[in-house]
């Protein structure tokens, strides 16, 4: 019977969860919608349900306020979701008895964590501000491994 009701409660939580995922996309919708018209919000679709996810609301929030047009917010938006197609790895630490988070096409960044989860999410976010700084700086981006030709 614990058994049972402990699937029941891991069903629950994950409808909950869906739930507030989905919220937050469409609250993001309609604030890109608001503000940079429905083309843009369009435009954004998939990447709002990707990046919706409490890792990035501030990341998005910041961006609306910043962005003074709809192609430099979709511009931004896209650099980001980019980062997704590169490849990460999650490894085990006994020295520093904890997980460390590694992306292949930035072999200097590591991000080290209690849990695989949140090693995965730090070196994501730490990746998304790299990119996002070297854009700024008109610094070349490198390709994700699993997009090169061959």
């Amino acid at each position: 019977m614990a058994e049972v009701t402990n699937k029941f409660q891991l069903s629950l939580d994950e409808l909950f969860n869906q739930g507030v995922r989905q919220g937050r996309a469409r609250i993001l919708s309609r604030m890109i919608q608001r503000k940079f018209g429905a083309e843009a919000a369009a435009r954004l679709t998939d990447h709002v349900d990707e990046l919706s996810s409490h890792h990035h609301v501030d990341r998005f929030t910041d961006a609306l306020t910043e962005c003074s047009t709809g192609e430099e917010f979709i511009d931004r938006v896209d650099g980001w979701s980019e980062c997704s197609h590169y490849t990460y790895r999650i490894t085990w630490s006994g020295e520093d008895d904890e997980h460390v988070g590694r992306c292949a096409e930035f072999p200097s960044l590591t991000w080290m964590a209690p849990s695989p989860g949140q090693a995965l999410a730090g070196i994501r976010r730490l990746v998304m501000d790299t990119v996002e700084e070297m854009r700024a700086n008109g610094e070349p981006v490198p390709d994700p491994m699993a997009e090169a030709g061959g």
